[in-house]
């Protein structure tokens, strides 16, 4: 062979930085689709069907739920906080260094922004302890800021969620210790309630508060008054949550039937199910390794949203739309292949095919639950 076209040959080779070896097609993670009725069996050779499709087109590299468990072996937890808690733990460290560079505007409204994220993540995390530190630094901000109405607020949610909570008189302005113990003093003199917790199925977890845990049956005495947090898990890992305002001397029963997991299913505002979704999937994304993961889901009765969730971008591809009627477990993997045109030859996701995530109620991904909360090995 003719030493220019060897040389021409190696120069295209090393242009694309992978030597003489052709590049690796991108991954694309597989953790099952978002199909309330789809069984586990019938997820995973979906799935499995799914890989096998990108990896004929040799552009992506479909990777399945079986080869993704060992990574996961041991994060589970961590991941599931991440997904519901990153946001509010990121925006509480970000209040605190602009308090720390006397930015008390900046602080408070990230103070606030930490609050209502964290709030919104006991509805699926068991955790209380950084939203109480975040409505005390939010508390300690207003009362800096003249606001004595919405401190007194912030910091009586903090004590209605940890009764024995107290502040350090040597880290804390003197006038900040002494509203803060007014204001428990106060609530602890409105009086108290009990909460009885019961559910029919007694693998159920429940939680009060995020702190308090059980299984079956609870009775809770001397709670504050006020709106407390319940939260029960079943064995699946699906959720309920529940609100529940105590008033002085009353009892609250709370019962938890198994009707209620599949009927809190799917009924949240679908721009909140897209934040859980870009969430989940950028978590999914980083714990994973993977350039992309796979999203999918029932997005109407008969229709089926497919799309791509690139780390590197941190964004979504547009769907591609499925009419599959009552069929969708028998649905070809093949209909993935839609999505290459999302993907330039190089692996990259086009910026014309940008879109938002699909809002998909991340609870119905049998599949993907039983990895992330189970560990179950399959």
């Amino acid at each position: 062979m003719p030493l220019f076209i060897i040389l021409l040959a190696l120069r295209s080779a090393l242009a694309q930085g992978t030597g003489i070896l052709p590049p690796k097609a991108p991954e694309v993670a597989i953790v099952g689709l978002h199909i309330q009725s789809m069984g586990d069996e019938a997820a995973l050779a979906l799935s499995r069907s799914l890989a096998d499709a990108l990896d004929s087109s040799h552009r992506l590299n479909g990777v399945p739920p079986s080869e993704l468990l060992p990574r996961l072996k041991g994060l589970q937890g961590r991941l599931w906080m991440d997904i519901h808690m990153r946001d509010g733990l990121d925006a509480l460290q970000e209040a605190r260094f602009k308090l720390f560079n006397l930015d008390i505007k900046g602080a408070e409204d990230r103070a606030s922004q930490a609050v209502d994220q964290l709030q919104a993540a006991l509805e699926h995390v068991p955790s209380s302890h950084d939203l109480v530190q975040a409505l005390l630094l939010l508390g300690r901000l207003r009362l800096f800021l003249g606001d004595e109405s919405s401190a007194y607020q912030m910091l009586t949610r903090a004590l209605i969620l940890d009764p024995s909570l107290d502040v350090d008189p040597t880290g804390n302005p003197t006038e900040f210790v002494v509203f803060f113990r007014s204001t428990r003093e106060d609530l602890r003199a409105r009086g108290s309630g009990t909460l009885k917790l019961t559910a029919r199925d007694p693998q159920v977890q429940m939680y009060v508060d995020g702190r308090t845990s059980g299984k079956h049956t609870m009775i809770l005495h001397d709670l504050p008054i006020g709106e407390h947090s319940v939260l029960a898990v079943d064995a699946s890992g699906r959720r309920v949550s529940r609100r529940v305002m105590l008033r002085s001397g009353a009892s609250v029963v709370v019962s938890i039937e198994p009707d209620d997991f599949s009927e809190s299913m799917g009924k949240t505002d679908p721009r909140r199910e897209s934040l859980l979704v870009r969430r989940l999937y950028r978590c999914l994304g980083r714990y994973l390794h993977s350039e992309y993961v796979l999203v999918g889901g029932m997005t109407g009765e008969n229709t089926l949203g497919l799309q791509l969730y690139s780390l590197n971008m941190d964004a979504f591809s547009k769907p591609v739309f499925i009419e599959v009627g009552r069929r969708h477990s028998r649905m070809s993997g093949d209909r993935a292949l839609e999505l290459l045109d999302r993907v330039t030859y190089t692996g990259i996701l086009r910026e014309d095919m940008l879109g938002e995530p699909l809002p998909l109620d991340i609870y119905a991904n049998h599949l993907m639950l039983d990895m992330l909360l189970n560990a179950t090995t399959r």
